[in-house]
């Protein structure tokens, strides 16, 4: 994506040599081997990232899928997808997109317009990658910040430079005018980052809850679970049940438990069953009034949901006869609706923000 603007303002350059020439150029080459030489460090230094296959059989189904996928894409899908990105840099960088806006208009009007257009192509590019070839993520507008910081930088130099050349103003209103200027421009900003990272220097709710079960519950006890990222030691007892009961369940943690000699073992450890990993069919039959919960009679359920519409229905008739006995919330205030992780708060206003004392879903520790 970096290399197509690249190479649009190299090639449409004003130049005396030919378009051929240009292509098949010094700088063309020294454009494009750069480019390889990274792509290929990271995909030896992440080499998962290029063959974990994404749900497909495998990593040439994975991108065979992908390219089929293009025959579902149409125009307006794709106005809509760039829209969205362009409310995402609204929501989440604000004065820096504005301020950016100001910089491209101010960079065109002054007769600066490849680096215009190779800045908006790069974006345009980048976003339509996503979009012909993968999902959209808020995250995506991490990658063309530093563009617009560049436009937004010099729509900022422009209005200091104005400023200064006020001889009417004097030297204290010059101060104040830039000072409000720099505070509109990086003051949220900054009041976000350090909230950010706050909550981010906070244990998130699974954490607290996996040290207060440590410290409550006692070593060896039998827990069911419903819990997508909530983990506790099992035992390796509970790891051979769990492969008799369903062994696509078994992660590759819970094999290396197998193997792992007691001496090292972690402490403390529980006899765990997490539903979460189970097939549906086998899940139907284990949460049934005679299914193996009542045969192996566990002592606790843990429950991790985003809002109460997310527990399933097996989970809620165990409820039905267990005792509240601890809830982990991210809020310092009640609220109804908790989010995974900070990619998923697009949507949180800054009252909420306020409100959060850690990330994390609820988890709930029902006594059976």
């Amino acid at each position: 994506v970096g290399l197509i603007p690249l190479s649009v303002a190299h090639l449409f350059r004003k130049n005396t040599s030919g378009l051929v020439r240009r292509i098949f150029s010094r700088e063309m080459a020294l454009l494009f081997l750069p480019f390889l030489a990274v792509a290929l460090l990271f995909v030896g230094l992440y080499p998962y990232g290029l063959t974990r296959a994404e749900g497909a059989s495998g990593a040439s189904a994975d991108v065979a899928g992908r390219f089929s996928a293009l025959a579902g894409k149409n125009i307006a899908e794709w106005f809509r997808f760039l829209a969205a990105y362009v409310k995402a840099l609204w929501n989440f960088e604000t004065p820096l997109f504005l301020t950016a806006l100001l910089g491209l208009i101010m960079s065109y009007w002054e007769r600066k317009r490849l680096w215009v257009l190779t800045a908006v192509f790069f974006a345009v590019a980048f976003f339509s990658l996503l979009y012909f070839f993968d999902d959209f993520t808020s995250r995506g507008v991490i990658f063309v910040l530093p563009v617009f910081a560049v436009f937004s930088g010099y729509a900022a130099d422009q209005l200091f430079s104005w400023v200064k050349a006020r001889p009417k103003l004097s030297g204290e209103a010059s101060f104040l005018l830039l000072a409000s200027c720099f505070l509109l421009l990086f003051g949220w900003q900054a009041v976000i980052a350090v909230r950010y990272d706050w909550l981010l220097s906070q244990k998130d709710t699974r954490l607290v809850a996996r040290d207060w079960v440590f410290e409550t519950i006692p070593a060896g006890s039998r827990i069911i679970m419903d819990a997508q990222y909530f983990r506790l030691p099992n035992t390796q007892e509970g790891v051979r049940k769990i492969q008799e009961i369903d062994s696509s369940a078994l992660r590759a943690a819970d094999l290396a438990l197998l193997k792992l000699p007691l001496d090292r073992y972690p402490k403390p450890v529980y006899e765990v069953l997490n539903l979460n990993f189970i097939s549906s069919k086998i899940r139907a039959s284990i949460a049934s009034e005679s299914g193996l919960i009542k045969k192996n009679e566990f002592s606790y359920l843990v429950v991790e949901y985003a809002n109460q519409d997310g527990i399933k229905e097996d989970v809620k008739r165990l409820l039905a006869g267990a005792t509240l006995i601890k809830r982990f919330s991210p809020w310092n205030k009640p609220h109804s609706t908790a989010w995974a992780g900070s990619g998923k708060i697009s949507g949180v206003s800054v009252a909420e923000l306020l409100a959060l004392e850690r990330f994390g879903l609820f988890v709930d520790i029902y006594k059976l």
